[in-house]
């Protein structure tokens, strides 16, 4: 989905740190809650590595589809796999499932997610918030059995905070639980932790249930992309947008 920049505002970032400022000053713990894939992390080059690996088991009889396959660039990898495929005109119903069958228990593995890049300055915001007194909280639907410790070492490699006081990841504890319901279960947790002052998100009814749970607090759609087939396809009113994090002005150090 392309990306609406007229309405990007990178002030909102600034906002949120200032928040944590003046929660901290008030002598509260103020916590931001990040989701991972598609608004702190790029995980298209996963994608690209494992389609690849899938061209090379396609017979010689499939050679153009497996050529097809190759071409596919980041900016091709769209948020359903089939849509990926298509666009390279891919959309024989058999070797549609059969790469999706490939695709999925590698993209959601330990394996593979070393893959994943930041979202341009996501590191710096998120170090930024921690050094400034947040508790950050990663909340993702990345599930812990197959997970976890890719994750991890995902996060310290890029420089996000965790392992350290102030840091928490909380991934759903199985792969056939619904994001949507582990999310929404979650909250109740996450406030009982502080004040939440802020939190990002790139699907639009995560953000929407946020909003509901914490409307005090700012929450900062992701304009990455989405899931199509979701319920929700519009961000809450109330909703900042941005695009990344690149263009962040840190307000003054208290």
């Amino acid at each position: 989905m392309r990306p609406q920049t007229a309405r990007h505002e990178p002030v909102a970032l600034a906002q949120v740190a200032e928040r944590v400022t003046k929660a901290r000053a008030a002598g509260k713990t103020p916590v931001v809650v990040f989701d991972l894939d598609h608004t702190l992390f790029d995980g298209r080059p996963r994608t690209l590595v494992i389609l690849a690996e899938f061209a090379a088991t396609l017979p010689a009889a499939q050679r153009r589809h497996a050529d097809a396959i190759r071409k596919i660039s980041l900016q091709g990898v769209a948020y359903l796999l089939k849509d990926t495929l298509r666009a390279v005109g891919v959309v024989d119903p058999q070797l549609v499932a059969a790469a999706e069958a490939y695709w999925k228990p590698r993209f959601f593995s330990d394996r593979y997610v070393d893959l994943d890049v930041p979202i341009a300055g996501a590191a710096e915001y998120v170090r930024d918030l921690w050094k400034r007194g947040a508790l950050v909280v990663y909340l993702s639907g990345r599930n812990a059995e197959a997970m976890l410790d890719g994750t991890t070492t995902s996060l310290q490699r890029w420089g996000f905070p965790l392992g350290v006081r102030g840091a928490q990841l909380i991934l759903k504890p199985r792969f056939d639980e619904p994001d949507e319901t582990f999310k929404q279960a979650s909250l109740d947790h996450i406030s009982a932790l502080g004040l939440v002052v802020g939190s990002f998100e790139n699907e639009p009814g995560n953000l929407a249930a946020m909003a509901l749970r914490w409307p005090d607090a700012a929450v900062v759609f992701l304009d990455t992309d989405f899931n199509p087939g979701g319920a929700v396809k519009t961000p809450p009113a109330s909703a900042r947008w941005v695009g990344d994090y690149a263009d962040y002005s840190p307000p003054p150090a208290p």
